[in-house]
């Protein structure tokens, strides 16, 4: 055995053990070959089993120990795993399991408490301030003046101002920082404030990466056993009240005011304030973005908004509310919090083990968005489907531009996903389908009209199909919802929703096809001939899945069509109701919907439900499923949420080798021909944050292919508006300076150690073929894809740009190594093979050079 370790042989029949009969005869036997009474000479005694044998259940289990004792037993592998150990040894040490937001009894995952890592190569990892507070208290490990205590009284008008730091810097500590506050409550159920910095010894920590953490106690005043539970998590600038402290009627206020962790020590700078009255917190935020928008228009645009959206409605409201005859009663405006449905929302039969990447993706999602839980976030399961779709094929090591007819395989996929369905499909794209995407969603629909027929249950197949009503170009629903339905029979038992919607800036931009809660396709494509079938095309990536994922898809449709019910359920959607669906309009939100057929199928579509789709309900749970996350956000149709951002920074966050990336571009959309961006845009400071500090903490590699700037295929050629380029007009030392920039003024670093930095983990390229840039005819070759892969376990495949852009999006992360590593294969490796050459498209003095440039709006 290895050193520190005792093999004993006991004479136990297995098959007809229990976990206690087992336990004791091993400690007889260690007793027996050491010659002494446990725990002897040993602090802690850890038993390992091969198996829990529990006669008549499950092994449920990977380890338990004994409260503030010596002992504690694994089972299996387990006991390589560093985070389960120490969670034994905790309970050892007399510490008790630690809860989240949820209430759960494992949820909080800043914790080792919280049982947040399974794995044998993560463990740097440490216990929350109330569980440092105990063992401080208990075993004198800390120094009792990084302990402090605000005892606020009852009276009001105390409070305590200070930095903190992590308990990982608790040997960089020259100024005597405090690392645990505690909030003396007067009763036996106390609060604690720490910093959650995550380095050192916390660098694998899951939850709540360097923000401050506020705790609650079950019981006691922190001194014994007792259940810890996770309150609140506060970035600099944020805070939080805790109503009625002490049962005052006042609050206590806790503001963090800055957090530095760019510092050493890094640290937080918390302000505690007792005796505000106690009323309602306002909500965090930087105010309303209407206000924002509206202060920022042209007086001459002010005035007809507030014509058009004040003025008209008075003057019709008597019309409308007579035509519908409403009374007087309050309509209830849904707003989405995500609640309505939630009974019946579809629930996975156990979530899939995900890596450390999904894990840290999880619970960032918990924390931040728990509302949000299965309307905008999931984590579930599916089966990919053959390769991702990649377009265009066959243009990989060739300097031949792509034959005739090169992708319209790529369309009639699209038509074999929608043509079976049996009750329920939904569509969401940017824009309406055109050329043979048109011809193929047209045909798919009369493949479902026909087989609707026969059908003996008697509801309709629902069809809901719906755009982004970006202003622009404002869609005709009526005249694409005749152009779709004219050669279907008058006998189909199909109902057909079109619709489209915008709010303020933001509109759909997700691409979705969903059916029967089974089969999914999501990636990037829109549903256009010209960037994608003709001369030129654009590259860009989906993929096709099978299972339960596809709900997910369905439940984000549900938000955007009940927002446009809510919209055109009011005085002022009446009016815009019988307008032209065509005319451009100078209001703020803008909702339109049509439906066939027009005099049997109500105004506006059903909501999916889990629970009434028996197709859905047929789906088995396949145990080969890869495991995957849903993440989207709705722009600003939700107030404040967006999931599927901080999902993509907790992704980055986690990374600890390699990032890879293909995307349209990272900086702000320029005005053409020039690097000026658009006014009010400016780069993505969170994402080039996440990056830098990836680089530079933890050395990671960025592999990333962008489009070359400007690239029009050529079938969009001088189509005014629909002439969008792709590459917003920044060339790859821009995108490298503005990352090199976030570390400059995140740490405290020299030049050499940046050109390094540059030379040695910043790999940026535009994409080629073949490593020309330029198609034959001269023209720029785009990209539009949204895929990047972390540390080739986990990736993003979906509709979400990183650039600076609010509109509603949605994808799948895959938390699969194997399935991963395929991706990689198939199209990462081919076009980074094709496209990167060392020094061609970053110099490394270019970009120190460029460090001084202002690149905002």
């Amino acid at each position: 055995a290895a050193p520190g370790v005792v093999d004993v042989h006991i004479n136990v029949r297995l098959a007809q053990s229990t976990q206690a009969t087992l336990r004791e005869a091993a400690l007889r036997g260690v007793e027996e070959a050491l010659g002494l009474r446990l725990p002897g000479p040993f602090d802690y005694v850890v038993l390992v089993v091969e198996d829990c044998y529990r006669i008549g259940t499950d092994c449920n289990f990977a380890a338990y120990a004994y409260i503030n004792h010596w002992l504690s037993v694994f089972v299996a592998d387990y006991y390589k795993y560093p985070a389960v150990q120490l969670h034994e040894i905790g309970h050892n040490l007399n510490l008790a399991h630690s809860g989240g937001l949820d209430g759960k009894t494992y949820s909080d995952h800043t914790c080792l408490m919280g049982n947040p890592l399974f794995s044998d190569d993560v463990g740097k990892m440490c216990f929350n301030p109330v569980k440092n507070y105990q063992i401080n208290r208990g075993n004198g490990w800390y120094d009792d003046s990084q302990i402090a205590t605000f005892d606020s009284g009852r009276s009001g008008g105390t409070s305590w101002s200070g930095k903190i730091i992590g308990v990982a810097d608790y040997n960089n500590n020259a100024s005597n920082h405090p690392i645990v506050i505690k909030l003396e409550s007067g009763g036996g159920q106390d609060w604690f404030i720490g910093f959650n910095r995550a380095t050192g010894p916390n660098a694998d920590n899951v939850q709540a990466d360097d923000l401050v953490t506020i705790y609650r106690v079950a019981d006691g005043d922190g001194f014994g056993y007792s259940t810890s539970s996770l309150k609140d998590m506060l970035r600099g600038g944020q805070s939080t009240t805790i109503s009625n402290w002490r049962d005052t009627r006042m609050n206590l206020v806790i503001r963090v005011n800055e957090i530095n962790t760019g510092s050493s020590p890094g640290y937080a700078h918390v302000d505690i304030s007792f005796g505000d009255p106690d009323e309602p917190p306002p909500p965090r935020g930087d105010g309303s973005p209407f206000f924002d928008w509206f202060a920022s228009l042209p007086p001459g645009v002010a005035f007809l908004l507030l014509f058009f959206g004040t003025l008209l409605p008075c003057a019709a409201c008597y019309c409308y509310f007579k035509t519908n005859n409403f009374t007087s009663k309050k309509r209830r405006d849904l707003y989405f919090d995500d609640k309505s449905h939630a009974s019946d929302l579809f629930d996975a039969k156990g979530s899939p083990d995900l890596s450390y990447v999904g894990q840290i993706v999880h619970a960032t999602l918990q924390r931040f968005h728990p509302h949000h839980h299965r309307t905008m976030w999931n984590v579930t399961s599916a089966k990919i489907i053959g390769q991702v779709h990649n377009t265009p094929r066959g243009v990989w090591d060739s300097s031949s531009d792509p034959s005739e007819g090169h992708d319209d395989w790529f369309p009639e996929k699209m038509a074999e996903i929608i043509g079976p369905t049996e009750a329920w499909c939904d569509i969401l794209t940017l824009g309406p389908p055109d050329g043979r995407f048109f011809n193929a969603v047209e045909g798919a629909l009369q493949k479902i009209a026909y087989r609707s027929i026969s059908k003996t249950d008697g509801s309709p197949i629902v069809v809901r199909i719906l755009f982004g009503h970006y202003p622009a170009k404002p869609k005709d629903i009526g005249k694409i919802t005749t152009s779709l339905t004219k050669n279907l029979p008058e006998d189909a038992n199909i109902h057909i929703w079109v619709g489209a919607w915008r709010k303020g800036l933001s509109w759909n931009h997700a691409k979705i096809i969903a059916v029967d809660g089974v089969f999914l396709h999501t990636g990037g494509h829109n549903m256009w001939d010209e960037p994608y079938l003709t001369k030129n095309p654009v590259h860009d990536l989906s993929l096709e899945l099978e299972g339960q994922v596809a709900c997910d898809g369905h439940y984000f449709a549900n938000q955007q069509w009940q927002f446009i019910k809510t919209k055109q359920s009011t005085c002022m959607g009446f009016i815009i109701d019988k307008l032209p669906d065509a005319l451009p309009l100078l209001k703020r939100t803008r909702v339109t919907v049509s439906e066939w057929p027009e005099s049997i199928a109500e105004v506006f579509p059903p909501q999916f439900l889990f629970a009434n789709n028996r197709v859905a309900h047929s789906l088995p749970q396949l145990p080969n499923n890869t495991p995957l996350i849903s993440i989207g956000c709705q722009g600003s149709m939700v107030s404040r949420s967006r999931p599927s951002d901080d999902a993509i920074l907790a992704m980055i966050h986690a990374s600890r080798s390699i990032i890879r990336l293909v995307i349209q571009d990272l900086g702000p959309i320029c005005i053409p021909g020039t690097k000026r961006p658009l006014p009010g845009l400016a780069w993505p400071k969170q994402y080039l944050d996440a990056i830098g500090k990836a680089i530079y903490e933890r050395g990671v590699d960025i592999e990333l292919v962008l489009s070359n700037p400007y690239s029009t295929p050529g079938g969009l050629e001088g189509k005014g508006t629909k002439d969008t380029p792709y590459g917003n007009g920044w060339d790859c030392v821009d995108v490298a300076s503005e990352i090199i920039k976030a570390i400059q003024k995140r740490y405290a670093t020299d030049d050499s150690r940046l050109r390094t930095m540059v030379a040695d983990n910043l790999r940026i390229c535009f994409v080629r073929h073949n490593q020309s840039s330029k198609y034959s005819d001269g023209n720029s070759i785009g990209l539009h894809s949204k895929h990047f892969i972390v540390d080739d376990r986990c990736c993003y495949i979906g509709s979400q740009n990183l650039y600076d852009c609010d509109l509603a999006e949605w994808g799948v992360i895959i938390d699969d190594e194997v399935e991963v590593k395929k991706i990689l294969a198939d199209y990462f490796v081919p076009i980074w093979r094709n496209s990167y050459t060392p020094g061609r498209d970053v110099d490394v003095a270019r970009v120190m050079d460029g460090l001084n440039v202002h690149r905002d709006g």
